[in-house]
């Protein structure tokens, strides 16, 4: 199949890193793939990978905000309208895709996010290709405020990461359910990596130092969470505990991150390490992760204890008690109240985790690794996105011959 991707862009973040993986895995098995966005990082891995890849200066167009009504607001429209025609966005990014898609003979799209959606859908419905939308949050991802509707409607398919995603799209948007296809995440390393997923004797028994990962961009909303992990962890400095953060991810707030390190009681305890495009050795080198979505996904296919912290609130300790429904919810807490995301919670897990023994500890890094090969399958995640297009073509195909021979 010859199939195009429409992203945002490719920085360090989830939605281009999950693309990346997911065109890798569709290139393996003999698809022609291409994918669209605005520069970044992580357009190199495309190239590298023998992915073909356009930049393109796609509108960017949303809200990080949860809706709770497909109404939008007279700002969000204006700001809708600016994205869109600001440098003439809109209109050069439909002239581009429109020939990359006959010079590529690109047979099904897949947008991400409300610009490339926008855009996507224009061309699709010009060109007569079947148009999936990939929605991989309830904040911002979903679609253009503008003719979202007719968007909906022209779909062939859309295909969400989590139930939860598949409800809100369901009692926000009044979207069929059946129309809604869950597809999790891909998360792949390198296949010879996987010998180096294996549980070790962490920091903290080894050598009396607690050491803690958070992996994020660090924008206007997560970079909260963030906060309140930094003033947890200040707690346990002042109790005396050894522990260390490091930090991988930048982003606009990196200021009032440092200016929080600053305030606690060892400011070097925590390490800001910036973008890294290459990840694994910190998820190996680390005791416990704190994260959401992507990050939570990572630390439990390297079988390392995790903390779901997301932006607006907090889950706790992924444990089989509570593991199916924090999953559920993209390892966000979103299933939790607002006021559960402080740093006293977040400090009372880190100290249960300190207390675990060798035997407790690698009980659950045995239970994450073993959570995320059972829930997380990559070659049925691969074989399932197939299906999805296989379907989708399928259904164009009998709809085509079924108008020509009326």
């Amino acid at each position: 199949m010859n199939i195009l991707y429409v992203n945002n862009d490719m920085s360090v973040s989830g939605s281009p890193k999950a693309i990346v993986t997911e065109v890798t895995e569709l290139k393996k098995k003999g698809h022609n793939v291409v994918v669209v966005s605005r520069d970044g990082e992580l357009a190199k891995n495309l190239i590298q990978n023998s992915i073909t890849y356009y930049p393109v200066d796609l509108p960017v167009i949303g809200l990080p905000i949860i809706k709770n009504s497909d109404r939008f607001e007279i700002g969000e429209y204006l700001r809708f309208l600016k994205g869109c025609f600001w440098k003439n966005r809109l209109w050069r990014s439909y002239l581009k895709l429109k020939e990359i898609i006959k010079k590529e003979q690109i047979k099904i799209i897949q947008s991400h996010q409300p610009g490339p959606t926008l855009v996507s859908y224009l061309v699709a419905k010009k060109l007569n290709i079947p148009l999936i939308i990939r929605v991989q949050h309830i904040l911002r991802n979903e679609f253009p405020p503008l003719f979202y509707k007719q968007i909906v409607e022209y779909a062939s398919g859309i295909s969400v990461i989590t139930p939860e995603i598949k409800r809100h799209l369901t009692n926000v948007y009044n979207i069929n359910e059946k129309d809604i296809t869950i597809i999790p995440t891909l998360v792949k390393f390198h296949d010879e990596q996987e010998e180096h997923v294996t549980e070790l004797v962490p920091n903290f028994i080894r050598n009396g130092k607690l050491k803690i990962l958070t992996v994020t961009t660090l924008g206007s909303a997560k970079y909260k969470s963030v906060i309140e992990l930094i003033k947890g962890i200040d707690l346990l400095l002042c109790e005396n505990y050894d522990c260390e953060l490091t930090i991988v991810g930048d982003g606009p707030y990196r200021e009032e991150i440092e200016k929080q390190i600053q305030k606690t009681k060892d400011s070097k305890k925590f390490i800001l390490a910036g973008k890294q495009e290459n990840v694994e050795r910190f998820y190996q080198e680390t005791d416990v992760v704190v994260g959401v979505g992507r990050v939570a996904m990572e630390a439990l296919y390297y079988g390392k204890p995790l903390l779901c912290c997301s932006h607006f609130s907090y889950a706790g300790i992924f444990k089989p008690e509570t593991a199916d429904e924090i999953s559920t919810y993209n390892f966000s807490g979103r299933n939790f109240p607002e006021d559960s995301l402080n740093s006293v919670n977040i400090y009372k897990d880190l100290k249960e985790i300190i207390s675990y023994s060798l035997n407790d500890y690698q009980k659950m890094c045995h239970y994450n690794k073993t959570y995320f090969k059972q829930k997380f399958d990559s070659e049925k995640i691969i074989s399932e996105t197939e299906n999805l297009f296989r379907n989708v073509l399928i259904s164009k195909g009998k709809k085509d011959r079924y108008e020509k021979g009326h």
